[in-house]
C-alpha cells in the first residue's frame, strides 16, 4: 500500500506511525521545492565569491598596487570563492538534512509527546467590533 502522506516515507529505514501529526512531515523536506528561493540557493556561493574577490582587491590596495592589478589572480579568487561557497552550501544542507531526519525519527519513536494541535484561526483572537455613531 502506497503512503500518501509524504513522498520520502518509503525511503526511510524505520516505520512511521499512522497517528503522527502532519506538521512532523516538515522535517522530511520540501519535495516540491516551494520553500527554495533563488537568493537562498545562491547566497553562500555569491557571498564567498564576493569575499574572495574583495580580499584579492584588498591585497592589491594594501600592497599599494592598482586595485585591478593582477586581474588573473582576482578572477581565480572569484572562481575559487564560488566553488568554496557551493561546497559550504552542500555541507550545510547535508548537516540540516541529517539533523531533521534525527528529529523526525525521534518524533516517530515518541508520537505521544507530539500531539496534534488544534488549529486556531486568526478570527478567533479578534473581538467583535460595533461602531458607535
Amino acid at each position: 500500500m502506497e503512503d500518501k502522506r509524504h513522498p520520502r516515507i518509503k525511503d526511510l529505514p524505520f516505520e512511521v506511525p499512522q497517528n503522527l501529526d502532519e506538521d512532523a512531515f516538515l522535517f522530511l523536506g520540501d519535495p516540491e521545492g516551494k520553500t527554495r528561493t533563488l537568493i537562498g540557493r545562491w547566497w553562500m556561493a555569491g557571498g564567498m565569491t564576493a569575499m574572495f574577490t574583495g580580499s584579492s582587491i584588498l591585497a592589491n590596495v594594501l600592497a599599494r598596487k592598482p586595485a585591478i592589478a593582477a586581474l588573473h589572480r582576482t578572477v581565480l579568487a572569484a572562481v575559487a570563492g564560488g566553488f568554496f561557497g557551493e561546497w559550504c552550501n552542500t555541507q550545510k544542507e547535508k548537516y540540516v538534512a541529517e539533523r531533521d531526519l534525527q528529529m523526525f525519527h525521534y518524533m516517530c519513536l515518541h508520537p505521544e509527546d507530539f500531539p496534534k494541535k488544534e488549529r486556531v484561526l486568526f478570527r478567533d483572537y479578534l473581538t467583535p467590533w460595533y461602531p458607535i455613531r
